[in-house]
């Protein structure tokens, strides 16, 4: 089998020799029942199971180390049964489960040789079950046979490194039997015979694990010389090794860990900050060293599920939309809400002066939240129709102009050429809203420049709506909407035209036009101080052009100028 050949070439490699198990367990699967066959689909699904176990997928693992034991059992292999149920035996042991892993041993034991180190360590995984399950005693009877056993059997192939092993877990005993000398009396035999596998592959793990627990109970006791001198030596072989295994173990950051708990204690802050940041850059490496390491291959095996987590989210941009809509509408009504109340408040105590403004500001609150709450529901159409691009678009220029009008909703004048770049960004919203590009042009014949003309904020854009929905929206041929500002004499000057059917024609206008364009008026009056007399608003409109004339004069427009 290619697949499986490559992935043991490429072992060194591993997303890649995953990823060839992975393939190589499924091309398998139809490749018949030869005996070469069984034991390449055996050994690929133990591999897979030891990489899963190894970056805690244990259920995962379990799995591909059943799939394995079936392929074992097909051969009738003593030994890659054997090896097989100590896998899962030890996968359960590593995910909690000390009562299935005493179970799974117990089944391989009649597979084992007396003097096999999978017997060896199949007893030392027992002994540390037992010890999970409070049965420190039976553990430790166990252990103490075991170095007995090993003593007089020199031919063991692994016999130092099960002496490191056993030794430490004894250590382990004694200490959650609080006999704390015992405990430091094992732990540095453990590290003794655990120094002399540096280099091999049995190395840096257990070594640096012995450390960790021996300078814990040094802590403890408050034996600081003691516990400096061991973690110092933790450190030497932290910085001193060349071995990925060295570079990215666990037990590394424990040994930083404690040196900065030690300092602490000694109150020497400059080698506190220092293991500090020792402990960070070890941290972000090992973070780093899982994350490469991560079980890509279960995307290879998930297609189907990758799928649908694409279609989920689809789903969850459009209920993002949906929601930001429903927020922007909530908060919009919030702040509606709590400016009447505050301007309510307010207008009890204000003279006749402070009341007239106080009416202008509620006439332009009720143009506002009209024609923003149609913009919403522009939004939302898009959002219906899977338009994300054209919802995306007009929601930017959305917020552009719900700031502006959000900024200026406290004011009764803003800068002329803030006033035209909030009516620029309201056309911008409706040639959208519409789907057509209609014409729209501004000219502005005034002396001073834009920025220091004060222009009664929102009085103009009721009128471009009109001209927009009740004018040229209804035409077959492009419309065309042209906005003049000229100063004549005393008096400012400004005039909306559009080409659309015009407001006598009953069938295109509606109750909302002629209420929009008499709160415009009060407005107006309002502005004027009551002065019936000055006629500031006319309208002429026939089939074929729809004029709005508004007059300013210079002194009434000077005089609302510092008003908010």
């Amino acid at each position: 089998m290619a697949y499986y050949i490559k992935a043991y070439v490429l072992r060194d490699n591993f997303l890649e020799s995953v990823n060839h198990y992975l393939i190589g367990s499924y091309v398998g699967r139809s490749c018949g029942n030869s005996v070469i066959h069984l034991k390449q689909m055996q050994s690929i699904f133990n591999n897979l199971g030891k990489v899963a176990s190894r970056y805690n997928e244990y259920d995962l693992a379990i799995h591909f180390f059943e799939e394995g034991l079936s392929y074992a059992y097909q051969l009738n292999d003593t030994s890659k049964i054997l090896q097989e149920l100590y896998q899962i035996g030890l996968t359960h042991y590593h995910k909690g489960n000390y009562h299935q892993t005493l179970f799974m041993l117990d089944l391989a034991k009649p597979y084992q040789r007396k003097s096999s180190w999978k017997r060896t360590q199949s007893e030392i995984t027992i002994a540390n079950a037992l010890h999970n399950l409070d049965k420190l005693d039976e553990a430790l009877e166990i252990e103490k046979a075991l170095i007995l056993k090993l003593n007089s059997d020199t031919t063991h192939n692994r016999r130092q490194a099960y002496f490191g092993i056993l030794y430490n877990n004894i250590g382990n005993i004694f200490r959650d039997k609080s006999e704390i000398d015992s405990a430091i009396f094992y732990y540095k035999k453990a590290i003794l015979f655990k120094k002399s596998l540096v280099g091999t592959k049995l190395n840096y793990g257990f070594l640096m694990g012995s450390i960790s627990s021996l300078s814990e109970l040094y802590l403890e006791n408050k034996e600081y010389v003691n516990a400096r001198r061991v973690l110092l030596k933790g450190v030497k072989y932290i910085e001193g090794g060349d071995d990925q295994n060295l570079a990215n173990n666990k037990y590394n950051l424990e040994v930083y860990q404690q040196l900065v708990q030690l300092y602490k204690a000694l109150e020497k802050k400059d080698s506190v900050v220092f293991f500090k940041e020792k402990y960070r850059n070890q941290l972000n490496r090992y973070t780093d060293f899982s994350k490469k390491r991560n079980v890509q291959f279960l995307v290879d095996k998930f297609n189907a599920e990758r799928e649908r987590e694409e279609l989920d989210a689809r789903n969850e941009v459009y209920l993002f939309w949906f929601l930001a809509m429903v927020f922007a509408i909530c908060f919009l009504g919030i702040i509606i809400f709590f400016f009447h109340r505050k301007k309510s408040k307010r207008v009890i105590e204000m003279t006749e002066h402070d009341k007239r403004l106080a009416e202008l500001k509620a006439l332009k609150a009720q143009v506002n939240p009209h024609f923003l709450f149609n913009s919403l529901n522009s939004i939302y159409s898009f959002i219906l129709e899977e338009d994300g691009e054209h919802a995306e678009e007009y929601l930017l220029k959305y917020g552009k102009l719900m700031r502006k009008i959000l900024d200026h909703s406290n004011l009764l004048t803003v800068p002329l050429n803030d006033e035209l770049e909030t009516l620029r960004l309201y056309v911008d919203l409706e040639r959208l809203r519409l789907g057509y590009d209609f014409h729209y042009e501004v000219h502005i014949n005034i002396p001073l420049s834009e920025e220091n003309i004060s222009f009664p904020s929102m009085i103009i854009q009721p009128f471009i709506e009109n001209a927009i929905w009740h004018g040229i929206a209804h035409l077959e041929d492009r419309g065309r909407i042209s906005l003049s500002i000229d100063q004549k004499n005393e008096n400012i000057e400004v005039k909306i035209r559009d080409n659309g059917f015009g407001l006598n024609d009953k069938t295109k206008t509606s109750h909302h036009t002629v209420h929009g364009i008499d709160l415009i008026r009060e407005r107006l009056e309002l502005l004027m101080n009551r002065d019936a007399n000055k006629d500031v608003l006319s309208i002429i409109s026939d089939k074929e052009e729809t004029c709005v004339s508004l007059i300013f004069p210079a002194e009434i427009l000077k005089d609302i100028s510092h008003v908010e």
